[in-house]
């Protein structure tokens, strides 16, 4: 079968909120309907479709990785995106990037709102763990925090899946063979020049969700609230649309 149209089923599921066909398959094979990505196999009785589906995530495959790496899931107000699974630091989700947190955690499949609250408009980590920890975890809980005080949540927009190799985010047939197709496609190796712990890793963290273009401007906000941001001037020179570039480079007064 091919490869691009199957993947199309995949970005289907994660934007498909309550069509019947996402719920069935849900229903069938025990994924919560809030889930964005496609995370559930099948087992050996599924159907010839969904076998097929399943061997797009075959491990170390090119479509693997093209899958879990060009289809990102943008935190809104974290209704949707699970803090563990669909949040990723340097393309490593959060349960892989801090294991011994992940393990001592209480909540291991909440969605990033559970883990946090709203006080005086801004917003409040709270992951809570099973017991204190010990002086050598202390590293990756700090490291942890940092990662997460670089997530911007947004109260008024729902979490949503983007399709990084598209520049209006939505995928497409053609650019997903045109990756597949392109023998030189390789996942960004900035990252390695990235982390070396010159400056803190809070800017680090920064910087690379600015190259990703993960960070939410007016420009990111529009796109996945259907069009209905009205003002979409920068919030600091009001002269030009706020997107990524012109905030970070263009800007005369950032």
């Amino acid at each position: 079968m091919n490869k691009s149209l199957l993947a199309k089923w995949v970005w289907r599921y994660g934007n498909g909120d309550n069509k019947l066909w996402r719920r069935v398959i849900n229903a069938k094979y025990g994924n919560e309907d809030r889930n964005l990505r496609w995370n559930w196999m099948g087992g050996s009785s599924s159907s010839p479709f969904i076998k097929a589906v399943r061997s797009l995530f075959e491990e170390g495959s090119k479509t693997e990785k093209l899958l879990l790496n060009g289809m990102r899931v943008i935190v809104g107000k974290g209704d949707k995106a699970r803090l563990w699974d669909d949040t990723n630091w340097d393309h490593i989700p959060l349960h892989r990037a801090f294991p011994r947190i992940y393990v001592l955690a209480n909540n291991r499949n909440g969605t990033v709102q559970e883990y946090g609250r709203w006080l005086d408009s801004k917003w409040i980590w709270n992951v809570e763990l099973r017991k204190p920890l010990f002086g050598w975890e202390m590293e990756q809980w700090n490291c942890l925090m940092e990662v997460l005080d670089c997530i911007a949540i947004h109260s008024q927009f729902s979490d949503a899946l983007a399709w990084i190799h598209n520049s209006n985010g939505l995928f497409s047939v053609w650019s997903f063979r045109r990756c597949l197709e392109n023998e030189n496609y390789v996942l960004s190796e900035r990252s390695n020049l990235m982390w070396q712990g010159i400056c803190p890793l809070k800017v680090e963290v920064f910087i690379w969700q600015m190259i990703k273009g993960r960070v939410m401007v007016k420009e990111l906000l529009q796109r996945f609230d259907n069009g209905s941001l009205s003002d979409m001037s920068c919030s600091l020179c009001n002269t030009d649309v706020e997107t990524v570039n012109h905030l970070f480079l263009h800007c005369q007064w950032s």
